[in-house]
C-alpha cells in the first residue's frame, strides 16, 4: 500500500531564518535552559541582545523599526491596529486614496471634517500607521496639547507639548476646535501648524468643524493655512450610535 511521504516541517530560527535543531535531552554549554521555548537557534540565544539585532532579517528589522515609531508617537492604543484596508464603502473611497497618498509622502497636508462619529479620527489613525512605516510621525489631540502647554513648567505635560513643537516629525493633529481658543492656545496652534507646513513635514488635521468655522474661533490665519492642505468633508451617521464602529483587526 503506497503512502505519501509528508515531509516534517523544520521550525526557523526568528532571527536569522535558520533551522532549529532541538537535541533531545542536550544542554548544550553557555545556552540558558528555555532557548527551546525563544524561537532562536542555538547560535543566537547565545549572542548578547546588541549582536542578536545585527542578525535579525530585514523583515524583522523593519518591524522592530515600525514598532519603535509606534511606542513614540503617540498613537492610542486602541488605534495601533488600524489600517486602511478597515475604512470600507464606495462613499470612502476618494477619502481612502487621499489617506493612503498622504501615508506615502505624495500628499503634505490633509484634512478631514464633518460631524462627530463619522470616523474622522480613525481613518488619520490609519494613515498615522501606515505613514510610521516610512517615517516618525507625532500624533496628539488639540485639547490635549493646549492642556499640557499650559501644565507647570518643567512636568512632564509641559515637556511634552514642548517636544511636539520642536519635534522634526510628522504631525497628526486630532479634533481641532474641541480646545478653549484663548490667546495662548491660538498661539501654539499656529506654531504647531506652521512649523510643519514650513519644514515640509506632512500634515494631518481632523475637526469636527469646518475652514470658515474655524477661521470664526480662531481668526484668519488659520484657514489661511489650512489652503495648503486637501479637504475632505466626511459624511454619515454617528457610528458610534449606530453601532457600526470600525473595528480595527
Amino acid at each position: 500500500m503506497k503512502t505519501d511521504y509528508v515531509r516534517p516541517t523544520v521550525p526557523r530560527c526568528g532571527c536569522c531564518s535558520s533551522p532549529i535543531w532541538e537535541p533531545n535531552d542536550i544542554e548544550l554549554d553557555g545556552a540558558p535552559g528555555d532557548w527551546r521555548t525563544r524561537g532562536l537557534c542555538i547560535d543566537c540565544v547565545k549572542l548578547a541582545p546588541a549582536d542578536l539585532a545585527k542578525r535579525e532579517s530585514p523583515e524583522l528589522r523593519a518591524e522592530r523599526v515600525i514598532d519603535s515609531r509606534v511606542d513614540a508617537s503617540g498613537l492610542p492604543d486602541v488605534f495601533r491596529s488600524a489600517r486602511l484596508s478597515d475604512i470600507e464603502g464606495d462613499d470612502r473611497a476618494p477619502v481612502r486614496e487621499a489617506l493612503d497618498l498622504w501615508a506615502r509622502g505624495e500628499l503634505t497636508g490633509l484634512f478631514l471634517c464633518g460631524p462627530v462619529g463619522v470616523g474622522k479620527t480613525f481613518m488619520a489613525a490609519a494613515a498615522a500607521r501606515a505613514r510610521l512605516a516610512v517615517t516618525s510621525v507625532s500624533w496628539v489631540s488639540a485639547p490635549r496639547f493646549v492642556m499640557d502647554a499650559r501644565a507647570a513648567y518643567g512636568s512632564l505635560e509641559f515637556s511634552r507639548s514642548t517636544n511636539l513643537l520642536q519635534a522634526k516629525s510628522d504631525l497628526v493633529l486630532d479634533d481641532l476646535g474641541q480646545e478653549n481658543p484663548t490667546q495662548s492656545a491660538q498661539e501654539l496652534l499656529f506654531a504647531a501648524v506652521d512649523e510643519r507646513l514650513n519644514a515640509g513635514r506632512s500634515l494631518l488635521i481632523t475637526s469636527n468643524l469646518t475652514q470658515s468655522e474655524l477661521g470664526e474661533r480662531y481668526g484668519l490665519w488659520l484657514p489661511s493655512r489650512l489652503q495648503a492642505l486637501t479637504a475632505f468633508r466626511v459624511t454619515g451617521p454617528d457610528r458610534r450610535l449606530t453601532g457600526d464602529v470600525y473595528a480595527p483587526r
